[in-house]
């Protein structure tokens, strides 16, 4: 069982723009984000034989993992969708599988051209932080705080 990373992500600019309408093109049919939607999983996993080690080596040569939950880490920034979803216009709140997923924010980022924040705490592993991601993608920011309570006192109540 994993520890769980509780999100939330917001338009980080000056905008009266939902988050959802944002998104709207990363929804699944329940109104939630989807990162399928916004970075599919390569079909070439569904048929891997991890047994077949001549396959393993042509998938790592090509998508630099041999599995999905590998590809996943790699390029979504945790293994699983998000789970235990809320949303509102201003930010959506979702847990994620032992980390955040910087992955999907950046790539969000690039997809529609805004500015995202997420703010994140899993305090299984005692961490914390927000992620900063820009649409013109050259410059993003992380800033992770170990343990939780080093973290700034307004970022804590953020998120605790």
């Amino acid at each position: 069982m994993p520890n769980y990373c509780s999100n939330r992500l917001m338009l980080n600019e000056d905008s009266n723009d939902s988050i959802l309408d944002v998104l709207k093109d990363y929804l699944d049919k329940k109104g939630r984000l989807s990162f399928r939607k916004v970075r599919p999983i390569p079909t070439a996993f569904k048929k891997a034989d991890p047994n077949d080690k001549e396959l393993s080596k042509k998938l790592i040569r090509k998508y630099g993992a041999n599995n999905g939950v590998d590809w996943c880490v790699m390029h979504w920034g945790t293994k699983w969708e998000a789970d235990v979803y809320s949303s509102e216009p201003d930010g959506i709140g979702f847990v994620t599988a032992w980390s955040p997923p910087i992955g999907i924010v950046k790539t969000l980022s690039i997809l529609t051209g805004r500015d995202f924040r997420l703010t994140y705490i899993e305090e299984g592993e005692d961490f914390c932080g927000e992620y900063f991601s820009y649409s013109n993608w050259l410059y993003n920011q992380d800033i992770e705080f170990s343990p939780i309570k080093s973290a700034p006192k307004k970022l804590q109540k953020e998120i605790c």
